[in-house]
């Protein structure tokens, strides 16, 4: 595969994983009326489906998310102003916050984020190319139901306002990126979102990685009619773009090309785990299928990749 060809691929990646913020049709969130009483609050809603998946949290303290996407919990508001619910993503780390204010109320309508849900606020999680500066593009459905937003303190809101999109260039050394987003109704959203750097030589240990991808997937073929095996090079990185160290790596072939299957391994220093492929009889002068699972504690990817088997003269 051609370098092109692959930041392509890495960059179709990351537009699928990351999801809109809200969308004008379905929100990301939809809240149930929240009651405070004797220092706690219980908060009720529902995610909407381009948030599958993700973990809520409120003022930190994480909620039951079923499978169809509603939560409920109650948490401790002593000494605090607001309520902070957080929708992450595991896979891409990006996280958004919405701030609601309790202080003096015994009931708070779950129409109360509904000017940010309505403003349709989105980020595309922005991607680092090597000499140049971070491109950061986002889009609003409605900008008339904000007053205010900035990226990395960058004021946006006439852009947002004038149109349905809005873009800044912040330093290639960019790290993080947030949108802050605030509604007429005195509450606020914040977006939280890693640079992704596709070429980064970082590494990270399995534990500490946020989400897992399968970067690359190489074959290599030299001597496998003499040793009946092909190695098979696994590289695997983080939503940031990091190497992962000590991810389990597992490997199955499809149609019983395979004479044993291998033994799952562990990613190495440089985010890389090599499998010898012991192949069958009825392999050679065939295209060999494998399916190839990566993991770490917290997440799984998977993909599906292939090489043909040189045939016996």
């Amino acid at each position: 595969m051609s370098s092109k060809h692959g930041w392509t691929i890495g960059i179709l990646m990351v537009l699928v994983l990351v999801p809109a913020a809200a969308s004008s049709s379905q929100p990301l969130v939809s809240l149930g009326a929240i009651t405070v009483a004797n220092g706690t609050a219980t908060v009720t809603g529902a995610l909407g489906s381009q948030a599958a998946g993700s973990k809520v949290t409120v003022n930190g303290q994480p909620l039951a998310v079923n499978s169809s996407g509603t939560f409920a919990g109650t948490v401790g508001v002593n000494g605090s102003d607001s309520l902070d619910l957080a929708i992450s993503q595991p896979a891409t780390a990006v996280a958004t916050h919405f701030q609601i204010p309790v202080q003096g109320q015994a009931v708070i309508p779950g129409s109360v984020i509904d000017s940010l849900t309505q403003a349709g606020l989105s980020l595309v999680q922005p991607i680092a190319k090597p000499g140049q500066p971070v491109t950061v593009n986002g889009t609003v459905a409605d900008g008339s139901q904000l007053v205010g937003v900035s990226v990395n303190g960058v004021d946006l809101l006439q852009q947002a306002q004038q149109g349905d999109s809005f873009t800044v260039e912040l330093p290639g050394d960019t790290g993080q990126v947030q949108v802050n987003a605030s509604g007429v109704n005195g509450t606020s959203e914040v977006i939280d979102a890693p640079v992704f750097r596709p070429f980064s030589t970082s590494t990270v240990s399995a534990r500490n990685a946020v989400g897992i991808r399968i970067a690359k997937i190489r074959y290599i073929r030299k001597g496998v009619l003499r040793t009946h095996r092909i190695r098979m090079v696994v590289t695997v990185r983080d939503s940031r773009g990091r190497l992962i160290r000590g991810a389990t790596i597992r490997v199955t072939a499809n149609g019983h090309k395979l004479a044993r299957r291998p033994h799952a391994t562990r990613s190495g220093a440089k985010g890389r785990a090599t499998i010898a492929l012991r192949v069958s009889p009825s392999a050679y002068g065939k295209r060999l299928v494998t399916v190839t699972v990566a993991s770490t504690p917290h997440a799984k990817a998977r993909k599906r990749s292939s090489v043909r088997v040189p045939a016996k003269h």
